[in-house]
């Protein structure tokens, strides 16, 4: 499997995986997905995007937020292609973009979910990310927070 940065191209892709309303509103927190909010994406100077291949097909699609502000980073809108789930595919997407967080000497980095979808929960704990308590109370809503320390090589 293999990395790459996401191109214009990629977002016939995404929006192939995003069709269903349930794994779009998980992935971007609206109903549907257009390709103005890959454009967006894609244009935004602190947002790194990210396809994951195997043998040259996409399978999964993620983003580095990158909060200079907060000195944090923040994963968002992973999306694992509907015919590879239930397969690792989401952790390994999750410890290959940790690979890519080391660039940036922030100690910490975030994943929101909403508190329904169980798979993403389950795939970040079996990514070592811990549920952040503190962070849903100061930022309320249908969020569950995972926090994971930012440092060395990861598996």
């Amino acid at each position: 499997m293999k990395l790459r940065e996401a191109r214009i191209d990629d977002v016939f892709t995404i929006n192939e995986w995003l069709i269903n309303q349930v794994d779009c509103f998980n992935t971007i927190n609206k109903s549907t997905f257009t390709e103005e909010d890959f454009l967006h994406w894609l244009k935004a100077t602190d947002q790194l995007c990210y396809i994951l291949e195997e043998d040259h097909q996409p399978i999964a699609y993620g983003e580095i937020w990158v909060d200079d502000e907060g000195r944090d980073l923040e994963f968002a809108h992973l999306v694992v292609a509907p015919n590879n789930r239930n397969q690792g595919i989401g952790r390994k997407l999750v410890l290959l973009l940790e690979n890519k967080a080391q660039q940036f000497h922030y100690p910490w980095i975030y994943i929101r979910v909403r508190s329904g979808n169980m798979m993403a929960r389950r795939c970040y704990k079996g990514a070592g990310f811990q549920e952040e308590n503190s962070l849903r109370e100061l930022f309320g809503g249908d969020w569950v927070w995972f926090g994971k320390e930012n440092f060395g090589e990861v598996p």
